[in-house]
């Protein structure tokens, strides 16, 4: 069982990472890639929201996890009751 918060955060980055990159924002490539008349219309707007996607999901993929952890490495080291935290840090 993975007690350490910093294991479960990079297991859930690695899980969630490829499928809701595939599926948001890479899912409107096709839309950009079209030539037609009609697509030339859509292709700014299909830019503007992959891009925002994309964006988005990297934010809330692997920074709020990194900041989750942050905080509660501060937790942990300002109570001192954690010796997992310090050796890590003492490793850097």
């Amino acid at each position: 069982m993975i007690n350490d918060i910093f294991e479960v955060a990079v297991e859930a980055e690695a899980r969630r990472a490829p499928p809701v990159l595939l599926t948001t924002g890479f899912g409107l490539l096709s839309m950009l890639m079209e030539a037609s008349l009609q697509a030339r219309f859509l292709i700014p707007m299909a830019v503007s929201i992959a891009f925002g996607i994309i964006y988005a999901s990297i934010v809330i993929i692997f920074l709020v996890p990194a900041i989750i952890v942050i905080v509660d490495d501060f937790k942990r080291l300002g109570t001192g009751g954690n010796n997992k935290v310090r050796a890590r840090a003492e490793a850097l």
